[in-house]
């Protein structure tokens, strides 16, 4: 955090990453991807993006990012990096073999992608922990009911699901074949509040007759698990 409230954010790479396809990591694929991301016509949100004014590249591993202010969220914005060795130049990247098979950094590399149906990946031979992943390969079917999923799962038709209720969970338990994991995440999530009186949402003066008393706002922050 910089005296004149911008905020200046360093982020070093592990040495010696490498892309599934060998070619290395570096941090010019961070600066990259900011760059794609802003001037790429398509993409889903710029949000957090649209707050950096520069990012300098002092060696290959350490890229600067330079925020116009704070920024809270700054942790998930590179969660995703883009290798500019594939894509620096391309005009139209819907139309590449990368759009349907994106090349990474993880234990597991794409082979097929089935639209609507399911993703098959094998193990990397370039990632960075020798003798890992221990699966050699993982199938993700996509199942658009949750419920659907949820019964595969309980039959053993698929061996893991994410994005679960927590309505879901005491089920889950019940059974001795399915066990349930909670994990953390770097994310950052928010919960707003209507504070307009339902059916009057213009009016901001006229305030909601539960959730226009702050001492209720409060006690409601106070009981969410944190």
């Amino acid at each position: 955090m910089l005296p004149s409230g911008k905020l200046d954010v360093t982020y070093r790479l592990v040495a010696g990453v490498t892309w599934s396809d060998g070619k290395a990591l570096t941090s010019d694929d961070v600066k990259f991807t900011w760059q794609f991301v802003m001037k790429e016509p398509t993409v889903f949100s710029r949000d957090g993006y649209d707050r950096i004014e520069s990012i300098d590249l002092p060696d290959a591993t350490t890229a600067v990012v330079h925020f116009d202010s704070t920024y809270a969220a700054f942790l998930t914005l590179f969660e995703h990096v883009l290798p500019r060795h594939v894509l620096d130049g391309v005009p139209d990247v819907a139309k590449t073999d990368y759009a349907r098979r994106p090349i990474g950094t993880g234990p597991f590399r794409i082979t097929e992608f089935a639209a609507g149906d399911h993703l098959t990946m094998e193990r990397n031979p370039a990632f960075r922990r020798p003798g890992v992943p221990l699966l050699d390969g993982i199938v993700f079917r996509f199942i658009p009911s949750r419920a659907t999923a949820l019964l595969q799962l309980k039959a053993g038709e698929v061996d893991a699901m994410q994005g679960l209720l927590e309505s879901d969970a005491t089920e889950i338990e019940k059974s001795g074949d399915v066990r349930l994991a909670i994990g953390s995440s770097s994310r950052v999530f928010r919960l707003e509040f209507n504070l307009a009186k339902p059916g009057n949402p213009a009016d901001a003066r006229v305030p909601h007759p539960i959730l226009g008393d702050i001492a209720m706002r409060h006690a409601l922050a106070l009981a969410t698990p944190k």
